[in-house]
């Protein structure tokens, strides 16, 4: 058995609301506290939720239950008054499911009182402040471990300012944004350096000294914009190119002392896995599994999971840079037969794995990254200023990716420049980008894919307020 027991949100007095106090609701610190209680267990696996059947009971795990896709369980065991044996059976009823359970400050009580001999936890104390739970693991007839959970919020907290400056294949790019204990997120400032160091380097290739240079003035303007806009936090990340360039651990070293704070180079998994969690707190995921993907400069990251988690992700060497560089056939764009060697390489490289994501039923491809979003502003024909905001679920057709394809093989670069919703930075990669995604979906059976406007550094924002020691 695994149970996380909570104890219902703050809600309004007694008396200040209906004369039935079960219908008594949340008030809104007690709905801030409910929208922390669903971040505090995002990635932890639910199967049920149960609930008493009084109202501010149920609005504290709503949240929780429509991130996840369950139905709340009524459960008139739990409700205010319930005796011990009543509360019990409601506990011994979940079986091997991993359930949360909200109900009273009383029945927490009686359970643990009744309990607390055969319970082993690191907090002696039987505290029950709102909105905090026990996890409770084991067999309730034998041994039981039981760990006390303070609430993740508190109606004091206030957003931390983060910086995250991510040194991608593409580009270098600044983002500050106020993250809320919730897990809202409010921009503050974005800045971009396109440097395209995956396009200069080849397997077991340097980054070139003076892109190296160049790197460091990148870095050093961005950290002075971090710091007039009073980030609290600084956090510098690095993929792809990094990752794969012989002197990338050593640039690395170079730039973290710089800006004076360590640069994390991601692995494939990590940075796969860190997408995914900005789509679960981003998008209305449920228990059913949803493919995100994120299409950068130097790599492509692949993964399956759903609002508990990640189940699996790889990352492969598709970045739309990496093959602009090798397959671009000049500047009006990869004629036909360059396509189709393109087409035919992403499908090489997506062979090994195309049966193993289709057996695991992904429903819906999630998908960011700068090529994304710019061939959804051509496609949608966004202003090419639009706020990633904006695109946030818009759907981008595989059939609509096609015809794209085909206008931008026979545009010219000056004729690209005019197509509405293009971005100049990366008109010359758009063709190659647009293939990649289109084949992708293709392969692994899909005809349209759903924009997410969050991704890697987002998920490494919200990481670093769930918990700061992930960003040392």
């Amino acid at each position: 058995m695994r149970v996380r027991l909570i104890r219902r949100a703050k809600a309004g007095r007694r008396g200040s609301g209906p004369r039935n106090d079960a219908l008594r609701p949340l008030s809104e610190e007690g709905r801030a506290q409910a929208r922390g209680l669903m971040e505090q267990l995002d990635g932890q696996r639910i199967d049920r939720i149960l609930s008493s059947p009084y109202q501010r009971c149920l609005e504290t795990v709503e949240p929780l239950a429509k991130r996840r896709g369950l139905e709340i369980e009524v459960d008139d065991r739990l409700a205010e008054g319930a005796s011990t044996s009543k509360a019990a059976a409601a506990l011994r009823s979940v079986g091997e499911s991993e359930a949360a359970i909200c109900t009273h400050s009383d029945v927490i009580g009686k359970l643990l009182g009744e309990l607390a001999p055969r319970v082993k936890a690191r907090d002696k104390r039987l505290r029950r402040r709102k909105a905090s739970m026990w996890l409770l693991e084991g067999d309730l007839d034998g041994k039981l471990k039981g760990q006390y959970e303070p609430p993740s919020l508190r109606h004091d907290e206030e957003p931390r300012r983060v910086a995250v400056v991510d040194l991608g294949s593409s580009s270098f790019h600044l983002l500050v944004g106020d993250v809320g204990p919730d897990g809202s997120i409010e921009r503050v400032v974005r800045e971009r350096d396109m440097l395209r160091l995956g396009a200069l380097i080849s397997e077991h290739a340097r980054i070139p000294l003076a892109d190296c240079d160049r790197a460091i003035e990148s870095v050093l303007r961005l950290r002075d914009v971090a710091e007039s806009v009073a980030a609290e936090q600084l956090i510098a990340i690095a993929t792809s190119a990094f990752r794969e360039a012989r002197n990338g651990n050593l640039l690395a070293r170079v730039l973290g002392r710089v800006i004076g704070t360590h640069v994390i180079i991601l692995s494939g998994s990590d940075e796969a896995r860190t997408i995914f969690s900005a789509f679960r707190r981003r998008m209305d995921l449920g228990p059913k599994p949803e493919l995100g993907l994120d299409l950068g400069g130097g790599s492509l990251e692949l993964a399956v999971g759903n609002a508990s988690g990640v189940d699996w992700e790889t990352t492969l060497p598709l970045g739309a840079v990496r093959l602009h560089q090798r397959f671009d056939g000049g500047a009006a764009g990869p004629p036909e037969s360059a396509e189709a060697r393109l087409r035919q390489h992403i499908r090489r490289q997506l062979a090994p794995l195309r049966d193993e994501i289709r057996s695991q039923g992904p429903e819906r491809c999630i998908a960011t990254g700068g090529t994304v979003r710019s061939l959804a502003r051509v496609v949608l024909g966004r202003d090419a200023q639009t706020e990633d905001t904006s695109l946030l679920g818009a759907e981008l057709k595989t059939s609509a990716l096609a015809k794209l394809i085909q206008k931008l093989r026979q545009t010219s670069h000056e004729g690209r420049l005019a197509i509405p919703g293009m971005n100049p930075r990366r008109a010359d990669i758009l063709p190659v980008g647009a293939v990649i995604v289109a084949t992708v979906l293709e392969e692994l059976g899909f005809d349209r894919l759903v924009v997410c406007d969050w991704g890697l550094r987002e998920g490494i924002m919200l990481d670093a307020v769930r918990d700061p020691t992930r960003s040392d």
